[in-house]
């Protein structure tokens, strides 16, 4: 698989990276109710087919899975990103040292600011927040500091916040769980990749609603110039082997980006 620059951030990353948040709203993060050693080996096969970035989140409560997938893998092998909802430096920051305990790592490749879905929203991480990150990331507790949005309007004021490293937001052919048109989507994920970020991309199949589209679906995604990498929500082996088809398939006829 493809591992291409993330940006400006020094980080190398696949084309697809894998997601262990598919959310049902009955009952929750559908990866969480896999039994812990099962989603492990799910998640050890993916590193052996090159997708070595798994993208969690501390709300998910899938820490231990990744954990128990991460032993006997080398740390510098890995990209795990992980996410927080806390508004102000100390609340970011006691879910970045408990996810570090839970994962058993010292340091984080990305950590998100999680769902930042608001303008009053995103001032306050900007300036209660971002500082404690901004510290953490100088001491090396991490790598790069990213926001994710479900709207456009957040999305157009963080893709020119020159502190955000990574951005991430929902993008599909079909416009599901978007609030705006995918054109409007793309000017803005273009200016980021011009300003230097990092793009990358969620809702890649509509939260399971493009299921049975789901090869054309990421394959839409990884042809955008300007993204970077492509998250997939991985909740069995099946949708596992349907990715790694999408983009070998996909990346047998198009030039390497680099």
């Amino acid at each position: 698989m493809q591992h291409i620059h993330l940006g400006k951030t020094g980080i190398e990353v696949p084309r697809l990276f894998l997601g262990t948040g598919s959310w049902d709203f009955k009952t929750g993060c559908l990866q969480e109710k896999v039994a812990p050693q099962k989603y492990a080996t799910i998640l050890k096969r993916a590193f052996e087919a090159q997708i070595n970035f798994w993208d969690t989140a501390d709300d998910y409560h899938i820490h231990r899975h990744v954990r128990l997938a991460m032993e006997g893998i080398p740390r510098e092998k890995l990209i795990i990103s992980t996410k927080t909802y806390g508004g102000n430096a100390t609340e970011a920051l006691r879910v970045l040292d408990q996810s570090l305990s839970e994962l058993s790592t010292e340091y984080m490749d990305l950590y998100f600011f999680h769902s930042v879905d608001s303008l009053d929203a995103f001032e306050r991480r900007m300036n209660d927040a971002l500082p404690g990150l901004m510290e953490a990331k100088k001491n090396g507790k991490i790598k790069a500091i990213g926001l994710s949005t479900h709207t456009i309007h957040v999305l157009e004021k963080a893709v020119d916040h020159p502190e955000l490293d990574v951005i991430l937001t929902n993008f599909n052919k079909y416009e599901i769980h978007m609030d705006a048109s995918i054109q409007w989507y793309s000017r803005c994920l273009k200016r980021a990749h011009k300003n230097g970020k990092g793009v990358l991309v969620m809702k890649t199949i509509g939260e399971g609603r493009l299921r049975d589209r789901a090869k054309e679906s990421i394959q839409y995604n990884l042809s955008q110039s300007f993204i970077d990498s492509v998250c997939v929500g991985i909740v069995t082996d099946h949708d596992l082997d349907q990715a790694i088809e999408a983009v070998g398939e996909f990346e047998k006829h198009t030039t390497p980006n680099t």
